[in-house]
């Protein structure tokens, strides 16, 4: 089956929370080349996404784009380190200590180390990672579907073109063939008629 290689497909998956959005655009290309525009959180999916697409598609230049909506805030909570806490107000007590400081420490003295308080999301980045690669790869997979049918469709308007092409060749060859034989006896005639207009 002849395929073209130019094309274009798109999927979508939507949950009650986010939407994903997958665009794929394919042009002649001598090799397969990809190009994918992924969100930076994305970004450790990347290889998963080219083994995709490398299984559907075979050769050609595929430009592939991302794009997600989410309909909610996410959630974050706010981790206290202790370990580090005890570790700053060992140091700052030894500073004070040595400083001969009379001044006992404040709560305003921690707070000029932003570490102290991590940002936390609830879900594990892990587990929201392969959560979100499930629901993505279908997207993947239904624009790679669509990406497919119109390469077939237009490699099928390709091939009636070009079948359309070879019987007109068959049609002339055939008429070549019939009138092969007489070219040498046309040529003769039309020699002898210009011989005969030279030396009239």
């Amino acid at each position: 089956m002849i395929k073209s290689m130019t094309a274009y497909g798109r999927g979508e998956v939507e949950t009650p929370v986010q939407k994903w959005v997958v665009e794929l655009k394919s042009v002649n290309h001598r090799f397969l080349e990809l190009a994918l525009n992924l969100p930076r959180r994305l970004w450790a999916l990347e290889d998963r996404f080219r083994k995709l697409i490398k299984s559907r598609v075979a050769r050609g230049r595929v430009d592939m784009q991302l794009s997600w909506e989410n309909f909610e805030e996410k959630s974050v909570t706010l981790r206290l380190d202790m370990g580090l806490v005890a570790g700053v107000r060992d140091v700052l007590e030894r500073l004070r200590l040595a400083g001969n400081t009379p001044e006992s420490l404040k709560l305003e003295h921690f707070l000029h180390f932003t570490d102290l308080l991590v940002a936390k999301e609830q879900a594990n980045q892990d587990l929201e990672l392969e959560a979100t690669w499930e629901m993505v790869s279908q997207a993947v997979n239904q624009a790679l579907d669509l990406l497919d049918e119109m390469r077939a469709t237009e490699g099928a308007a390709l091939a009636a073109d070009l079948t359309g092409n070879l019987s007109d060749i068959h049609r002339e060859i055939s008429r070549i063939v019939v009138l092969a034989p007489q070219l040498p006896q046309l040529w003769r005639e039309r020699v002898v008629n210009r011989l005969a207009e030279l030396f009239s």
